[in-house]
């Protein structure tokens, strides 16, 4: 593990602090992963509370389909290699989510590349608007 940390080239590791020193931020973290699960089910499973049809929203909408050519109907495969590529150019330690995954871990957990790419193509096949 030390060795992957030092051939790090961005060398931007983040600075661990005691338990005396966490701010409240620090302490919002998933104890398990039954608590990591939950959070994401609630988030992504649950009906939200906002207006669907409100105005500005047409207006998104409409400089999107502008700017973005509409997604090819036939089927693609997205290849883990080229996925892996992708994640290669994200910045190692740029803040990670609710899950405190940093980038440099998706590097070079490369089992999760097939996964990565796979989800890539299952959302890609979704015929809702996004976000979800």
């Amino acid at each position: 593990m030390r060795e992957l940390l030092n051939k790090d080239k961005e060398d931007e590791r983040p600075r661990y602090t005691t338990s005396d020193q966490n701010t409240q931020g620090d302490k919002e973290m998933f104890n398990n992963v039954e608590e990591a699960s939950e959070y994401w089910r609630n988030l992504w499973e649950s009906e939200g509370t906002g207006d669907r049809y409100a105005s500005w929203l047409e207006d998104i909408r409409s400089a999107i389909q502008r700017r973005v050519p509409p997604p090819t109907e036939e089927d693609w495969d997205l290849d883990p290699a080229v996925a892996a590529k992708v994640l290669a150019k994200k910045k190692n330690w740029s803040a990670p989510g609710p899950d405190r995954l940093a980038n440099f871990w998706w590097k070079r957990a490369e089992s999760l590349h097939v996964g990565v790419a796979t989800a890539f193509q299952a959302i890609s096949s979704i015929d809702g608007e996004y976000p979800l």
